[in-house]
């Protein structure tokens, strides 16, 4: 039986249709409702690229993104914090410590990591942290500290590298000292040796090409032939192709034979209160405390009035052991200045080395001092008499060519006044007589 041209199975399935279209259109709604129920939130990225990081250097090439979800917008804060925590590990920060973030966008800062000379080696953990008001993300990465490049050299040394030996007088002798060479960071390669140094006795090095292979060492002798006493230093320098050059300093002390040995002491004492036109008084004690015959050749004294050199009792020479006094005596002018005026000897000497059949240069000596110029009863009216000479004598010239012009001034004048009574004489003569 069929109701309203409507069977009652086609009736049926029809209400179930209906029903399932509601289903559906309930579930998409209740969905639709859930998504848009969804809190505001953000996602951290970060972007590391320097993962390995040498100790003593810093990397700013890295970033973390900040992105905004479900419509957050505002600031975000960030923080960094580095595990381990070692004393002189790694350093972790942002060059902006807060991102601006807007709805549905993004926003980024760089993140810089910084080591030290001596960070520990190793692997780090950076943990990033974004804060705003109650929500907080965080992201991480990991972080090698490595030990810096080192590129490959070589460096030179010298064993000793100051040679104390004695003089052997009119023999060849070899003083010399062993020069290292040792390879880092795996250079390889040949090194030529040089030396410099100022003239003096032979110098030689052997060999002067050696071959360092990576890791190794290599040796060569530095040696010199004196000939005199003294102390010689040389620059051994090592050059590779295509690196630096590296250099060591080599000192060679030649002590002399006992019989050699000058040893020159010597004392200076003076009054130390002279007076404008007296006499200072400067007593030079030497004595001969070493082998060598010694000889004083110079002495010169430098006072705040002028520089004196003796003009007798030099050279004077002394034996071993032997002692002499030279007395020096200068005149203090009358226009010294008063008060307190610096005193400096200045000594030079040489002294005869018999091994070597040579003299030789002693090193200068040097004594200084004060004297105070003081003024006496007697100077002080000498020495106006002698300042008011000086100032005749300056001005004698001008008052010679003042003289001068008024002497000449005075002859015009006179000659002028000749020639004025002349001139009326013979007006006078030229007059005709009254008849």
């Amino acid at each position: 039986m069929v109701l309203g041209g409507v069977r009652p199975a086609s009736r049926s399935r029809f209400l179930l249709g209906s029903l399932l279209s509601i289903f559906l259109l309930l579930a998409i709604s209740v969905s639709t409702s859930i998504v848009h129920a969804q809190s505001a939130d953000i996602s951290l990225r970060t972007v590391f690229r320097g993962e390995g990081l040498p100790q003593g250097s810093s990397d700013n090439y890295n970033e973390v993104n900040v992105t905004s979800l479900y419509g957050f917008s505002g600031n975000v804060s960030l923080s960094a914090t580095v595990a381990p925590i070692l004393s002189n590990g790694p350093i972790a920060w942002f060059y902006v410590s807060s991102v601006n973030v807007p709805s549905g966008g993004s926003g980024a800062t760089a993140i810089l990591v910084s080591t030290v000379s001596n960070t520990p080696l190793g692997n780090y953990t950076v943990t990033i942290t974004g804060t705003s008001g109650t929500l907080s993300h965080t992201t991480s990465f990991w972080l090698y500290v490595s030990a810096p490049y080192q590129p490959p050299d070589f460096v030179v040394t010298a064993h000793p590298s100051l040679v104390t030996a004695p003089l052997s007088p009119h023999v060849v002798v070899n003083v010399s000292s062993n020069i290292g060479l040792t390879s880092f960071n795996g250079f390889s390669g040949t090194i030529s040796l040089s030396f410099n140094t100022l003239p003096g006795p032979a110098v030689f090095i052997t060999p002067s090409t050696v071959t360092l292979g990576s890791g190794g060492t290599a040796n060569a002798t530095l040696t010199i032939q004196p000939f005199i006493a003294g102390n010689y230093t040389v620059t051994v320098t090592g050059t590779a192709s295509g690196y630096p050059s590296h250099s060591v300093i080599v000192s060679f002390n030649i002590q002399p034979p006992a019989t050699d040995v000058a040893v020159l002491a010597y004392q200076l004492t003076y009054n130390a209160n002279p007076i404008p036109g007296g006499t200072l008084v400067l007593t030079n004690s030497f004595t001969n405390a070493g082998a060598a015959l010694i000889s004083v050749t110079r002495l010169t004294f430098n006072l705040g009035f002028g520089s004196y050199v003796p003009s007798t009792g030099l050279p004077l020479n002394l034996t071993s052991g032997e002692n002499k006094v030279l007395t020096v005596r200068i005149m203090i002018p009358l226009t010294a200045t008063l008060g307190n005026q610096s005193l400096v000897a200045t000594l030079e000497w040489t002294y005869y080395a018999p091994s070597q059949g040579l003299w030789l240069q002693g090193p200068t000596k040097y004594a200084s001092g004060s004297i105070s110029v003081s003024q006496s009863p007697i100077s002080a009216p000498l020495g106006q008499i002698i300042r008011v000479t000086e100032l005749m004598t300056n001005l004698g010239p001008w008052l010679l060519v003042a003289y001068a012009i008024a002497s000449a001034s005075g002859a015009m004048l006179v000659i002028r006044q000749d020639k004025k009574k002349q001139k009326n004489l013979r007006s006078h003569q030229s007059l005709p007589s009254n008849q």
